[in-house]
């Protein structure tokens, strides 16, 4: 194709493009501008016709029909209509006549496949292209119907804009009931209302307020109401209050339904276009669970899960709180997305929540507790509605807590030689974990410490209460080097894991451990005393085989005649197997008493041995030998496949297999009764008093030789007894200190003994328990009497011999109140012996009486020939005469001090067996003998208690005389010494007319005396509780010492206090001559059974002072009586009035006098008693 040809193509073609242009903005144009006209016709219309809604629904139908019409034709078509080429050459020849049809032509020609020549093609469209060039082809198009269109729609456009802007609510109103033609608001008349308020979501009981204003009509007068619709459509006319702005208000009070309102003022309403009030619920936590993590070091607990709607939850103090909460409604959000919801913490801070999921109702949050703490949340809807009324959540820190150390061995106070070992058992328990164990003591002046890591030896376990462990360690004390007597103080304490402001875990320590190292020697002789206690319970065990065998032999001469009963057979069988079970308890003890001396190394391989072999010998006794006589038994029982075995051969075996346990248990406590007793523990004692007593002696003389000479210038000989005498100081302190240990194992173990062997059957402690408490307490006053004799062992070696002295004489003070103590303790011991024996004998005779009466009432029966009825009614009563022998031998072999007597009961016991027998044969007469020995072997026992009960209670009563005496003596010496310093100073003071600094000191170190002394009479008054007059006269004693140390701590010097220290001492000193007058006085077998006295004794033993004594006593403060009421008498003169204080000073006779005959009553009736 030439160039011509392409040029005519694209002037038609661009011309083509421009048509089409004019013809889409024409039609938009039209459209436009009808629509604008035709809206602001209708609405005009109706403003003016208020047209009714049937015709207003037409008019809005139509006009949507039509400005769909007029788009479809005058812009959808026209897009889609398509102009050739041809169409625009003939418009274009019409237009351009002079084209002729040259421009079709040329078109065809072009754009069709034609027959024609090329030359004559060419030329035509060569002419074509030349004509066109001459012709301005764009002026065929005009603009002017575009530009009306144009004029049209902006006319229309400004009037609508000029509507809008000047009157919106009228425009509002027009589209609103084109709109919505049956809802329509009506046109404002005179006034108009402009809701404020149309929609609005308040709440659940909350109120609201609704608001209007009235922009056309406003006048003065001018009122407002709100109408309100329920959904029952029940209505509310509420009055609207005027604001100065020409708003209207009203408040809607407790709003708890949906409501519709709308507005009325004048001549308009808003009825047809209703406001709304939509309730809502605030949001509501539906639950809240808060899920714990531990701390990291609590490596082995597990989360704690809780609901905290449910109440408080207790977490570990430093765990992550999760809280996931469940809200009532979907929460707002912030701006950047996330919830408009928050935990507030009691300490003012503000924890964000997160969401948990997508449905705006699950909230997440995080808090450290470290404390404990209050949270409350707070949400806040999209509505912006706040939760309200939730209550704070409470979490609970519960700190961790100290582990907790139980040491489970050994006993808080033991004994172990210095190449001893300690087994340790310790139990730790902690809430998380630990960290280290550590056994932590300490020993020596100055102290060394040790400190030894048991975390090695521990076994843990996990539970749920938390982390346990049981270590068990052996502690070598051998490595220490100690040198007796030592203590070890220590305990065990666990770290654990969790670590404090001092970088260290918390510490939980055991109860005090203390480790008391003592010389072999001492270690000895507790375990001594520990066999001691051990035989006295074999020998019980060995009463009762001893009854067992009995028992056989009765079932051996019932087996003579027929065969035995296998009810009898099985009791025996029974009581062997029990006493099996004991025996193999005395074997447990000796095998733990045989581990102690292995592990403190303090006896010799023999020795161990020895108590090995009794270990085995009990072993044996309780397993192979019990188990041969039940299998005997057994045998006898016939058990075996021939229904009747041979009984006597079977029988023999078990007898000789009793026999044999008997002879067993008697080995070993002859081999344990060479261990020792306490009354060596007196003589010891008693030793000692004596030796320290002569040491004293040989001191001072040795000290008048010496006098005045340094150590350097003693003579050999006197060098050599300075020497001699420090050693012999020395060794006595060591003696002391050995003699100590041995009193505090005995009192310890004897006490133990005592609960086992003597508790009641209620549970109650056996009363010689409480009794060993005085002793305890002289052993703690005579470790410092051990001191004094170190100290003056040292002085002797210094060669201060003055010195050495006076801590001698302190030693020989302290030894004698212990001998005292000690010899209270086995006055004690002394009473409750004769106490025993007094009632073991009351039981001893009622048991003979009734043993003679039976046989009286046998032979009665016999000489009258009685049915054989009678007799069996005889032998019921032998039987129960024959077993209270046997219970009341039990019981006296249970005691060591009436273990002989018990003997002749156990015997009588076998006679009034045999008699029994021969009762249930018939065989009266020969029941007499058998009756006529146990009568006999009863008499030897009232003998032997008798005599046991008379020499307890003479021993007693000399032995708590002197103990009594001892104890008032030494109260008299401290009591005379504090009188002699304090008459001396109250004369320096009357001297210098004040009491100077020197003074004052001197009468503080007075009162502390005062107050030592007072302490120890006070002692002695509750030791005198049940003696009424000797505790009445220790209650003068104690009331004017406490007196007296009162004026010394206040100062005051003066004749008073002299005069009330001397009433103190002639007290005392009366109430030792009392005591030495009344150990003259006749045997207390000849006064009442319980030695008189004030008080009855609860336990019926004799009181710690003797009736007479008291009566002696009551005598004495008769004669002072006497003695100041003559006084009073000659004070007073006859032809006088007595003044007050004579009057007052009679009063006080007349109280005494009645004091005294009350005393004398109560003394008199009990003796009587």
């Amino acid at each position: 194709m030439n160039a011509p040809s392409v040029d005519v193509l694209r002037k038609l073609a661009e011309l083509r493009v421009a048509i089409r242009r004019r013809l889409i903005a024409f039609g938009v144009l039209s459209v436009l501008s009808g629509g604008c006209l035709s809206f602001l016709t209708v609405v005009t219309l109706d403003w003016l016709l208020e047209l009714p809604s049937l015709l207003r629904l037409l008019g809005s139908t139509l006009f949507i029909v039509g400005c769909g019409g007029a788009t479809l034709h005058w812009v959808i078509r026209p897009m889609q209509t398509r102009f050739t080429l041809g169409q625009v050459a003939g418009k274009l020849e019409r237009q351009f006549p002079a084209l002729g049809d040259r421009l079709s032509s040329t078109v065809s020609f072009l754009t069709k496949p034609v027959h024609a020549s090329p030359m004559m093609v060419t030329e035509v469209v060569a002419s074509t292209n030349a004509a066109l060039a001459q012709l301005h082809l764009r002026s065929a198009l005009t603009l002017r119907p575009v530009l009306i269109q144009a004029a049209l729609l902006t006319v229309g456009v400004v009037a609508l804009l000029t509507v809008t802007i000047r009157s919106p609510q009228w425009m509002a109103v027009g589209v609103t009931r084109y709109a919505r033609p049956f809802e329509a608001p009506d046109w404002p008349r005179r006034v108009q209302i402009e809701p404020i308020t149309n929609r609005v979501r308040v709440a659940l009981g909350d109120s609201t307020t609704l608001r209007m204003r009235v922009t056309r009509g406003l006048e003065p007068d001018l009122r407002g109401v709100v109408h309100l619709v329920d959904a029952d459509r029940r209505k509310t006319l509420l009055a609207m209050h005027r604001d100065a702005d020409g708003e209207f208000r009203c408040t809607v009070d407790a709003v708890n339904a949906d409501l519709h309102f709308w507005f009325q003022a004048g001549d308009h309403n808003t009825r047809k276009s209703p406001g709304r009030i939509e309730v809502v619920r605030r949001p509501a936590i539906e639950s809240a669970i808060a899920t714990a993590a531990p701390p990291d070091y609590a490596e082995h607990a597990e989360p704690i899960v809780g609901d905290l709607l449910a109440g408080p939850l207790a977490v570990v103090a430093g765990s992550a709180v999760t809280i996931d909460m469940q809200v009532s409604k979907p929460i707002g959000s912030d701006a950047d997305g996330e919830p408009d919801a928050w935990l507030e913490i009691d300490d003012g801070r503000r924890i964000p929540l997160r969401w948990a999921d997508d449905s705006r109702r699950a909230l997440s949050g995080d808090v450290a507790v470290e404390v404990s703490t209050s949270i409350l949340p707070q949400l806040v809807d999209r509505d912006g509605l706040t939760s309200l009324g939730e209550e704070p959540y409470t979490i609970i820190a519960r700190p961790d807590r100290a582990p907790t150390v139980v040491v489970q061995e050994p006993p808080a106070l033991v004994e172990v030689t210095p190449r001893g070992s300690v087994p340790l058992v310790v139990r730790v328990d902690d809430d998380f974990g630990v960290a280290d164990v550590l056994l932590r003591a300490s020993t020596g002046d100055p102290p060394r410490f040790i400190e030894s890591s048991l975390l090695t030896d521990a076994r843990w376990a996990v539970s749920q209460q938390g982390v346990g462990a049981t270590i068990e360690h052996l502690w070598s004390i051998a490595d220490l080097q100690l040198t007796p007597p030592a203590t070890i103080t220590g305990h065990v304490e666990a770290v654990d894991n969790f670590a404090t402001a001092a970088g260290r875990g918390q510490v939980g320590t055991s109860s005090p451990l203390r480790i008391n190292v003592v010389s072999e020697s001492a270690f000895q002789t507790h375990i001594r005393d520990e066999l001691q206690l051990l035989q006295r319970r074999i020998r019980a065990i060995r009463l009762d085989q001893l009854a067992v065998i009995d028992a056989t032999r009765v079932i051996e001469r019932q087996a003579a005649d027929a065969q035995p009963a296998s009810g009898d057979v099985r009791n025996v069988a029974r009581n062997q197997g029990d006493v099996g079970r004991r025996i193999a308890g005395a074997a447990d003890q000796l095998a733990r008493v045989r581990t102690r001396m292995e592990l403190n190394h303090a006896h010799d391989a023999d020795a161990v041995d020895r108590v090995r072999r009794n270990e085995h010998r009990l072993v044996a006794a309780a397993g192979d030998g019990v188990a041969g006589v039940i299998a005997a038994l057994g045998d006898a029982r016939g058990d075996g496949a021939d229904p009747a075995p041979s009984p006597p051969i079977d029988l023999a075996v078990a007898l000789d297999r009793q026999q044999a346990l008997a002879d067993a248990l008697r080995d070993v406590i002859r081999e344990l009764d060479e261990w020792g007793d306490f009354q060596a523990v007196v003589n010891r004692t008693r030793d000692l008093f004596d030796r320290q007593q002569a040491l004293h002696d040989q001191t001072a003389r040795l000290a008048e030789r010496t006098l005045g000479q340094r150590a350097d210038e003693l003579s050999a000989d006197n060098h050599a007894a300075v020497r001699q005498t420090h050693r012999m100081q020395d060794q006595l302190a060591g003696d002391l200190n050995g003699l100590l240990e041995r009193i505090q194992s005995l009192v310890h173990d004897e006490t133990g003994a005592a609960r086992v062997e003597s508790a009641s059957p209620d549970g109650r402690d056996p009363p010689n328990a409480v009794e060993q408490i005085p002793t305890l307490i002289g052993i703690a006053a005579a470790e410092e009497t051990v001191k004094h004799m170190h100290a003056a062992a040292d002085a002797i070696d210094q060669n201060r011999l003055a010195g050495a002295g006076l801590e001698q004489q302190a030693a020989q003070r302290g030894l004698r109140e212990m001998l005292a103590r000690l010899q209270e303790r086995d006055v004690r011991r002394l009473m409750e012996l004769a106490k025993r024996s007094r009632d073991a004998l009351r039981a001893v005779a009622e048991l003979r009486d009734q043993q003679t009466a039976l046989r009286v009432a046998v032979r009665e029966a016999v000489d009258l020939a009685a049915p054989a009825d009678v007799l069996t009614g005889l032998a019921a009563e032998q039987t129960r005469l024959r077993q209270n022998a046997e219970q009341l031998a039990r019981d006296l072999f249970d005691d060591e001090e009436t273990a002989a007597a018990g003997e002749f009961v156990r015997i009588a016991a076998a006679d009034m067996n045999r008699g029994e027998r021969q009762l249930l044969d018939g065989h009266g007469a020969a029941a007499d003998p058998s009756q006529a020995a146990a009568i006999d072997q009863l008499n030897r026992a009232v003998a032997v208690l008798e005599e046991q009960a008379r020499n307890a209670a003479q021993a007693a009563t000399q032995r708590m005389l002197a103990a009594v005496g001892n104890a008032l003596e030494q109260i008299r010496d401290g009591q005379q010494s504090v009188n002699t310093d304090t008459a001396a100073l109250i004369r320096q003071v009357d001297e210098k007319g004040r009491l100077d600094r020197a003074a004052a000191r001197q009468a503080a170190g007075l009162a502390r005396t005062q107050t030592d002394i007072h302490a120890e009479s006070a002692s002695l008054e509750q030791r005198l509780a049940e003696t009424v007059v000797y505790r009445r006269v220790m209650q003068q004693v104690v009331e004017g010492m406490d007196l007296a140390r009162e004026a010394l701590d206040a100062r005051r010097l003066d004749a008073d206090l002299g005069r009330g220290q001397a009433q103190v001492l002639r007290r005392i000193d009366q109430l030792l001559r009392a005591l030495r007058d009344a150990r003259d006085l006749p045997p207390p077998d000849e006064f009442a059974e319980s030695s008189g006295g004030g008080g009855d004794s609860a336990d019926g033993s004799a009181p710690p002072v003797p009736g007479a004594a008291e009566l002696l006593m009551i005598r004495m403060m008769q004669e002072d009586l006497l003695t100041e009421t003559v006084e009073t008498h000659a004070a007073i003169p006859a032809d006088r009035t007595p003044s007050e204080q004579q009057l007052a000073a009679v009063e006080s006779l007349g109280l005494r006098q009645e004091e005294i005959t009350a005393l004398t009553e109560l003394v008199v009736a009990n003796a009587e008693r």
